[in-house]
């Protein structure tokens, strides 16, 4: 897979078993360049959490590690990175919610095709909404992509609570056929990758890798006499890929960004004013992380140079909107 960042869900709790994925992959690479987030629990148990793997030569982590919630902490964690190339920072919010089973109460199954415990679900999913901003002043950057097992289909409750509050389910838009799950011959995805708004205009693709949901349960690890070491049924979930091209984007994620459209943007915005520089810029739009226009300037004719007024935006984060032609470049501010 050879990625800059592992976001694993169901590891063992202490260091023990993260330790080992590090010590394998460095093994594998002959190198000493991956590592792990330390979320601080050192117990030895049948209990399960979230952990980040990355590769140091490539990112570095941006403060501390948070978990999200109070219901199985460990399960609902975060952490932000910088990307050593160019300083671009992301925001990854790693969850893995209650699985079908085993509900009462209110949790019981209601028939409807989405299992047991679906109010938890939707609790955690409204929890993680909640959070969001906290997530967004706390490692000062708009950009953040939610990731994880859970344990609901694109279109159960809990996904929905997700894309109503303004995110991008983004197997729905790059691999909308595919699945990363198989239960009793019925195929979907339980493990999502979700992204902010500022953060979907960064994003290349995202797809399952099919190395496990078609597999065998036989040929899974725990059966230690027919295991065989290539990652085939590692899991019984396929892994999501998502790519990304942080900075500069074009408002399409299948398109680069070209010598053409690119946005150069200068100053200091508590110094009131920004000058932004690109060719052909007609329009500036001052955006909310949320998405909503706050400012628009149009630039008639086009100029190569728009001073863009900042004294009017109260702090905070935001996105500015450059069109040039028929295309538009998003930057943080």
């Amino acid at each position: 897979m050879n990625a800059d960042i592992y976001a694993l869900c169901e590891v063992g709790e202490g260091r023990t078993a993260v330790q080992d994925i590090v010590n394998g992959l460095n093994e594998a690479e002959g190198t000493d360049k991956y590592a792990y987030i330390d979320s601080g629990d050192s117990r030895k148990s049948t209990y399960t959490k979230n952990v980040f793997v990355y590769n140091t030569t490539k990112v570095t982590p941006y403060k501390e590690f948070r978990t999200i919630g109070s219901y199985l902490k460990l399960r609902h964690v975060a952490q932000a990175f910088d990307l050593k190339e160019n300083q671009e920072r992301l925001i990854i919010s790693l969850n893995h919610f209650k699985s079908k089973s085993s509900g009462n109460g209110s949790n019981a199954d209601q028939y409807n095709g989405q299992g047991s415990s679906n109010i938890q679900r939707q609790s955690e999913a409204r929890t993680l909404i909640n959070e969001l901003n906290a997530l967004i002043s706390y490692y000062e950057d708009p950009d953040i992509l939610i990731l994880g097992d859970l344990n609901a289909y694109s279109k159960e409750d809990p996904i929905r609570i997700l894309t109503n509050a303004s995110l991008t389910n983004l197997l729905e838009q790059f691999s909308p056929l595919d699945y990363s799950y198989v239960y009793n011959g019925a195929a979907g995805y339980l493990d999502h990758s979700i992204a902010s708004i500022s953060m979907s205009k960064q994003v290349t693709d995202a797809f399952p890798w099919h190395i496990n949901a078609d597999e065998q349960s036989k040929f899974g690890y725990k059966y230690a006499a027919d295991y065989s070491p290539d990652p085939y049924r590692c899991s019984d979930h396929d892994p999501i890929i998502t790519t990304l091209m942080l900075g500069q984007t074009t408002g399409n994620g299948h398109q680069e960004v070209t010598a053409k459209n690119r946005i150069q943007i200068f100053g200091n915005p508590r110094d009131g004013y920004l000058t932004l520089k690109g060719e052909n810029i007609n329009k500036v739009e001052v955006l909310s992380v949320n998405g909503q226009i706050i400012v628009t300037n149009t630039v008639h004719p086009s100029e190569s140079y728009f001073i863009l007024p900042t004294d009017v935006l109260a702090e905070g984060f935001y996105l500015i909107r450059v069109y040039n032609g028929g295309s538009y470049t998003t930057l943080k501010l």
